[in-house]
């Protein structure tokens, strides 16, 4: 039962960690435009 429910939740942690990177990675690119312009 344990890990079952566990790998489940760290499939979803896996795929919030994706999402947020790739958030992430898009206002970096933003930010170094941003660097660059100043």
């Amino acid at each position: 039962m344990e890990a079952s429910s566990s790998s489940r939740s760290v499939g979803s942690i896996r795929s919030g960690e994706f999402s947020m990177i790739e958030m992430k990675s898009e206002n970096f690119i933003v930010f170094l435009e941003l660097l660059h312009r100043a």
